[in-house]
């Protein structure tokens, strides 16, 4: 995920202030951190942020301690705010199952990092995130599609984005189909030198887009293998990125089209 949001950081994709849903726990080691800042900040800046990331009691990261705003600084990202209903730093105490209509400020970029799967009106997610965000603004996935049993209520498959760009005021600006996401985050882990290479994926938008027998196939092979391959669990996931291209009202799609509204 590190490797994603440098990615995009290098596309011009991230700017402006946050909102994310859920406030994630670091675990990416300072060394990679410093590594992905180096590459975006001068020296002196790219250590600075990490010293301001990682407050440290003995060898542990405090996750009391707000490191959230340095980290996303790296990025780009200027101003940080998270949305949730259990954690006490958040500074919207907000229940995603039900409508969020109380908080006036619009952000620039939302993140979705493991939060909508664990949401049962996993719907209303993508709507609080569209009513949230200004026009232009982006959000970023990170989510189940296969073989995370149990780890939330649903897997989300890439067909969910594409018909919330076909119907709900999205376009997809990136997506990358991470097959055994553990494994390739050793892997990325242990890689100080450069970026994680997204184009060498095998699973392709253009492939996967239209939902074809072809490319069930592929992914069933890739899972099997992986599995194959290694004795821990494996799970793939998606990390999308959709603009908000409309400033009209949130449209809830069915997975063919929309229905006409009746009265």
């Amino acid at each position: 995920m590190t490797d994603w949001l440098e990615r995009l950081h290098g596309k011009g994709v991230l700017q402006g202030n946050l909102l994310e849903f859920g406030p994630q726990d670091l675990t990416t080691s300072p060394e990679k951190v410093l590594s992905i800042a180096r590459r975006i900040w001068t020296e002196d800046e790219a250590i600075n942020l990490v010293k301001d990331i990682y407050h440290l009691d003995g060898d542990q990261l405090n996750v009391k301690q707000r490191y959230h705003t340095a980290f996303y600084k790296i990025y780009g990202l200027t101003e940080y705010k998270s949305l949730d209903p259990f954690e006490e730093i958040s500074e919207y105490r907000q229940d995603l199952n039900f409508l969020v209509d109380d908080i006036e400020e619009r952000f620039q970029t939302i993140t979705n990092f493991g939060t909508a799967e664990h949401c049962f009106n996993i719907g209303n997610v993508f709507k609080t995130a569209y009513d949230l965000l200004n026009v232009n603004g982006v959000l970023l996935n990170v989510l189940p599609t296969y073989g995370d049993i149990d780890h939330g209520f649903y897997n989300i498959h890439p067909v969910v984005y594409k018909n919330l760009c076909l119907h709900s005021g999205f376009e997809l600006i990136d997506f990358q189909y991470i097959d055994d996401l553990q494994g390739k985050t050793i892997r990325s882990e242990s890689n100080l030198t450069s970026t994680f290479d997204f184009d060498s994926l095998s699973l392709k938008w253009e492939t996967l887009r239209d939902n074809t027998p072809a490319a069930n196939i592929s992914i069933t092979n890739s899972y099997i293998q992986n599995v194959t391959a290694t004795s821990r669990p494996v799970v793939d996931y998606c990390f999308v990125a959709l603009r908000k291209i409309s400033d009209g009202p949130f449209r809830l799609p069915y997975q063919y089209g929309l229905p006409e509204r009746r009265s």
